[in-house]
C-alpha cells in the first residue's frame, strides 16, 4: 500500500512538472468560416510621425487582395488604403506649421502576428503645399527583435475580440478583432524630393504609426485568442 501511495505521488509530481514545462498556448486568429479574406476599417484617426512631419489620416479601409486566409492562422494580413490625410510640418516657434494636403501613393500592407508584432510594408507619402516632400519607407518588422525571436510575446500591437450585434438572423452577434497599433515605433524612413531635397533634410529611424483598425470577415465571425 505504501508503495502504491509513493507511485501515485510520483505520478502527480511528474504531471505537475510537465504542466509547468509545457509552453503556453500560442495566440491565433480564428474564424468558423472557410478560407476567406479579412477586411478592416479605421476606428478614429490614423497618425504617422516622420520628423519633422506629422501625418494624420481621417479615414482608412482595406482593399481586396488576392489570397484568402485559412483559419486558424498566426497572421492577419491587411492592405490598407489611407485617405483624407493632412500633414503638419513641425513648428515655427511655438506655432505648429499649417496643415497641407497629403496622400499615400499606394496602399500599405500590414501583416499582424498574433503574438503582438507586425510586418509593415513599404510606404510612399507625398506631402503637398509649400512643403513638397516624399516620405519613403522600406518593408520592416516592428519590433526589430521579432526577426530573430518570432515566437516571443510582443506589445507593438494589441488585439481584442469584440462582439457586435447585427441585423442578421443567421449571425445576430458577429465577432470582430480590434487591432491597436500603439507601439509601432522606430520605423526607418527617408525624406526625398522638393522641399526635403533642397534643405537636405535627413531621414531617420524614429518614425511611428498609431491608430486602431477593426478587422472582420464578411458574414462571419473573426476572433483572436
Amino acid at each position: 500500500m505504501r508503495r502504491a501511495h509513493a507511485v501515485t505521488a510520483f505520478a502527480i509530481a511528474a504531471a505537475a512538472t510537465m504542466a509547468l514545462a509545457a509552453p503556453a498556448m500560442a495566440h491565433e486568429f480564428n474564424s468558423p468560416q472557410g478560407p476567406s479574406e479579412p477586411k478592416a476599417v479605421a476606428v478614429g484617426a490614423q497618425s504617422f510621425a516622420f520628423r519633422p512631419f506629422r501625418v494624420t489620416c481621417e479615414a482608412a479601409h482595406s482593399i481586396a487582395g488576392s489570397t484568402a486566409t485559412t483559419w486558424p492562422s498566426q497572421t492577419l494580413t491587411l492592405q490598407i488604403k489611407y485617405s483624407k490625410c493632412k500633414t503638419h510640418a513641425g513648428k515655427v516657434g511655438k506655432t505648429e506649421g499649417p496643415a497641407v494636403p497629403t496622400h499615400f501613393e499606394s496602399p500599405v500592407t500590414l501583416t499582424y502576428h498574433a503574438n503582438g508584432y507586425v510586418e509593415v510594408g513599404s510606404m510612399a507619402i507625398k506631402v503637398g503645399g509649400n512643403f513638397k516632400c516624399r516620405i519613403a519607407t522600406e518593408p520592416q518588422v516592428v519590433p526589430a527583435k521579432a526577426v530573430k525571436h518570432p515566437t516571443e510575446e510582443f506589445t507593438a500591437v494589441g488585439f481584442l475580440t469584440e462582439s457586435i450585434p447585427t441585423l442578421s438572423k443567421k449571425l445576430p452577434i458577429q465577432e470582430m478583432v480590434s487591432v491597436a497599433n500603439h507601439e509601432v515605433t522606430h520605423l526607418r524612413y527617408a525624406l526625398e524630393e522638393g522641399f526635403c531635397e533642397e534643405l537636405e533634410l535627413p531621414g531617420g529611424n524614429t518614425g511611428s504609426y498609431s491608430g486602431v483598425l477593426q478587422a472582420s470577415i464578411k458574414a462571419a465571425s473573426l476572433n483572436w485568442k
